[in-house]
């Protein structure tokens, strides 16, 4: 076998190879007319998709003439200007008076975005999503679907050719008469950055330079994006076709039939094609060139891969491929040259190199040598897991070139497995995204594929019933055999869309995640299948966020009816509604749940209604229940009670000409006491069994407040109070009244000494005096009689005669 090496270029310190990727004998250069002058595209991804112009309609090929799918061109519209495609694959057709945007291969479901109705101009060129006009070169960008002016020309720039502008990582740069212009989509900042200069195109790189092209003396100026000279030219041997920068700053410039690759220290490489290049598209990681027979893609050869195959090379890899052949024929060499090397890293040299290799007898060389020398190497030495990844891994490249995807490892590191997978889905093809996943174990992904084989087999299946659409689905289900949980609803969702409401039905039925089933159920109007699956879930919060959608949704005698019918069992909703009255008390009554009702009335107490206004009916409500529990029993007792009360606040309201409607029975007892209502106090306190205790205690608190201690000193004394007296001294001493708390200490049942102590803590010295006379004790009178104060002589007289008798 040749070495790969043999058609490679040197550039520099690259080097830089063609690959043919496939025949193009379907295209022939042309369009099914013969006429080169129609509008042709392909995309840059590794789809390698072809949009051709064909008799007033766009058709869609891959790399092997396999047709896609085709679109009318919309002669509303005006004039097809161009084609093009998006990195997400879709197809951009560019009208002189609008855009259409082709997202959906399998159904042809465009998007149409005209110019608004108030621009008198039309559609000049696109490039990336942005617009220039004809006439006034006003700049527009498609965003959103929607066609919306980024800056108006003001300066009166002129653009004459459509290499006289570029768009790159949302810089704009026009080439003016004599000038160039920048504008910053971002900054939305428009000035002039190089001023007196004389070129006819223009080409702006991904990493910000700018290639002006004169072509009175066929030279390549170079500057940045702020109008700096780079001191960097290039003359060329004749005009070019077109010049296209990559993403690695090398610079492309394209003849009929020879492609110059310039890097940035100006050094070039050449490669010639016999039959003529078409197109130039700028991939990932290299440049692929459309012939009129063939499909090349010029690429920069990966270091591991040039180490190995470079002519003359003595890398580790390279003696470690050699080793690999030499195994038959000469073993002693082979031997001699594993031990010259760095077995690690030649291994990992040849495994690196084997993915950037599309030949699968590369592949399985560079394969053999890596797994050779692994072998010799020492027991657990090199991971393992490396090699089976690699090997996977190429394994998946190599499926994806098998079905006609053209595909680097770079490409794949970049787009991944999603990326991939919904370019292949955007063909249409299921069971080749099926094999993908399984190839690299995602079966998390396949739910997605079956999603999109449902879409559009309900789009293109116009003629069928809803309930053979809904078998063919499930007979699918069941093969595609995944423990994912597939998104039903979606399909479902879609399927409503289309007017097929039978099938969304039976759809969201197999939806296993509550939450979205309950979305999609809202949609068809299923209410109460929808309250039903959030009961069945046992979620709170999702049954009261639908029930809340649902009062906003339905009238009120409707939704009370979704609640009677599916929630009379439960108290969820009424309990997250308690401070709606209005509410509950409509819905109690129309489901008959007097109780629940006559609570209701009772909490609205202080809000819309008075206690005393809603009692009888709250008495009424309780008396409709046939079967009474002790607790309601109790319940009636008390309103019963409060009636009571309430008639009797009226009649003292009346006679006394107060306002007792809403206090408390104590609160009415101690105004009765302030007002000095003895008599009606007591009958308020036999009327309403208030305890003798509450009324003594409420009668010492009045009493005391309004210092009318005699009064108190009568009642307390003169009946057995239903408080000890020791309380009584207690609380007339705390609030500052000793001398006359002193007058209970007589009937406190404590010593004498305590007495004499507490009398003269109280300073009550007459009865200090009286009760030691009465204890004969002359030593504690003289003790007393030494403390009574000099003001209080009639005292110390008591005690001097006392002391006599004594």
């Amino acid at each position: 076998m040749a070495s790969p090496s043999l058609h490679w270029e040197k550039l520099g310190d690259k080097f830089w190879r063609s690959k043919e990727v496939c025949q193009l004998n379907w295209f022939g250069g042309k369009n099914s007319s013969g006429d080169d002058t129609l509008e042709m595209s392909c995309s840059a991804t590794c789809l390698s998709l072809f949009a051709i112009e064909v008799d007033n309609s766009v058709h869609v090929f891959d790399r092997t003439g396999h047709f896609i799918t085709k679109t009318a061109i919309d002669q509303k519209l005006g004039k097809l200007v161009k084609l093009a495609f998006t990195e997400d694959e879709d197809l951009v057709l560019v009208y002189t008076n609008g855009v259409e945007i082709l997202k959906d291969w399998n159904v042809s479901d465009k998007i149409s975005v005209p110019l608004a109705v108030d621009v008198d101009d039309t559609i000049w060129d696109y490039k990336s999503g942005v617009l220039i006009l004809r006439n006034s070169k006003d700049i527009y960008q498609l965003i959103d679907n929607k066609l919306v002016l980024l800056h108006k020309n003001t300066e009166n720039y002129e653009i004459l050719v459509k290499d006289g502008w570029d768009y790159k990582n949302g810089d704009v740069v026009i080439l003016d008469l004599d000038s160039v212009w920048r504008f910053d989509l971002r900054s939305h900042q428009f000035k002039k950055i190089i001023a007196g200069c004389h070129y006819h195109r223009l080409y702006l790189s991904y990493n910000g330079q700018l290639c002006l092209y004169n072509g009175k003396g066929d030279r390549l100026d170079f500057y940045s994006l702020k109008g700096d000279d780079l001191n960097r030219n290039i003359t060329l041997q004749k005009a070019p076709r077109d010049i296209k920068w990559d993403f690695e700053g090398n610079l492309s410039v394209l003849y009929e039939d020879e492609l110059f690759l310039y890097n940035g220290q100006s050094q070039y490489v050449s490669f010639w094609y016999p039959y003529g290049i078409i197109l130039l598209e700028i991939f990932l990681d290299g440049i692929l060139v459309v012939t009129t027979n063939q499909l090349s893609f010029v690429t920069q050869v990966k270091e591991s891969t040039s180490s190995i195959f470079k002519i003359g090379s003595v890398t580790a890899g390279a003696l470690l491929l050699d080793a690999f052949k030499e195994l038959e024929t000469n073993l002693p060499k082979a031997i001699e040259n594993l031990r010259s090397i760095d077995l690690s890293t030649a291994v990992v040299d040849c495994l690196t190199a084997s993915l950037e290799e599309s030949d699968v007898k590369v592949q399985k060389q560079l394969l053999g040598a890596a797994s050779f020398g692994k072998e010799s190497l020492p027991y657990k030495s090199f991971d393992s897991s490396f090699f089976v990844s690699i090997c996977n891994k190429l394994k998946i490249l190599n499926f994806l070139n098998s079905i006609d995807f053209f595909i680097t490892n770079d490409e794949y590191d970049y787009y991944k497995i999603e990326g991939i997978l919904d370019m292949l889905l955007k063909m249409g093809k299921y069971y080749e995204s099926i094999k993908l996943l399984e190839l690299a174990n995602r079966p998390d992904l396949k739910p997605k594929v079956f999603v999109q084989w449902c879409i559009v087999k309900i789009r293109v299946s116009s003629d069928l019933e809803d309930i053979k659409i809904l078998d063919i689905i499930n007979k699918q289900l069941s093969v595609l055999n995944t423990k994912n949980n597939v998104p039903m609803a979606t399909i479902a969702g879609y399927s409503y869309s289309e007017g097929r409401f039978k099938l969304a039905r039976e759809l969201c039925k197999m939806e296993k995640f509550t939450p979205t089933k309950v979305a999609m159920l809202m949609k068809l109007e299923d209410y109460n299948i929808a309250v039903q699956e959030c009961i069945h879930e046992g979620s709170c919060a999702l049954t009261i966020s639908l029930l809340l959608e649902l009062k906003d949704k339905l009238p009120a005698s409707q939704f009370t009816k979704l609640l009677i019918l599916e929630m009379r069992d439960t108290q969820l909703f009424p309990y997250y509604e308690q401070d709606n009255y209005e509410f509950l008390y409509d819905y109690f009554r129309q489901i008959d749940e007097y109780k629940d009702l006559a609570h209701v009335l009772r909490r609205s107490v202080n809000k819309n209604l008075s206690l005393q206004s809603i009692q009888p009916q709250i008495l009424e409500l309780y008396n409709t229940i046939p079967h009474k529990t002790e607790h309601l029993k109790q319940d009636i007792s008390l309103i019963q009670r409060e009636v009571k009360r309430n008639q009797y606040m009226t009649e003292i309201n009346n006679k006394l000409g107060t306002n007792f409607e809403t206090e408390p029975l104590n609160d009415v007892l101690a105004k009765l006491i302030e007002l000095k209502q003895d008599r009606v106090a007591k009958d308020l306190v036999k009327k309403f069994d208030i305890p003798e205790r509450n009324f003594h205690i409420t009668t010492l608190k009045v009493l005391v407040k309004q210092k009318r201690f005699e009064e108190l000193s009568s009642f307390m004394t003169g009946i057995r109070p239903a408080i000890s007296y020791q309380y009584i001294f207690d609380y007339i001493k705390k609030r500052g009244h000793k001398l006359e708390a002193s007058e209970y200490i007589s009937h406190l049942h404590v010593s004498y000494s305590d007495k004499m102590a507490l009398y003269l803590e109280c300073k009550n010295y007459r009865a200090a005096v009286e009760l030691a006379g009465r204890e004969k004790d002359v030593m504690g009178l003289k003790d007393v009689y030494a403390k009574i104060p000099a003001n209080e002589p009639q005292v110390k007289a008591l005690a001097n005669q006392i002391l006599a008798t004594l």
